[in-house]
């Protein structure tokens, strides 16, 4: 006999401590690219978001790429 969550038998995924936790980390982590971005732009731009995030999109959709592009 299979238990379901609304029996009791299942516990959740994620407690509502456990969601609150991984919420505030990717927030944190958001927030750091983001400071990153616009305080050394250099480093996050050009070393880490364009080159492995942003150009890898733009040569998919067969748009031309440009090397050393900062915002």
């Amino acid at each position: 006999m299979s238990h379901t969550a609304e029996e009791g038998g299942e516990t959740p995924l994620l407690t509502p401590r456990g969601m609150r936790c991984l919420s505030a980390a990717l927030l944190i982590i958001f927030l750091l690219i983001t400071a990153g971005v616009l305080l050394l732009p250099g480093i996050f731009w050009d070393r880490f978001i364009y080159p492995y995030l942003w150009g890898p999109v733009l040569a998919d959709a067969g748009l031309p790429q440009w090397q050393d592009t900062t915002l």
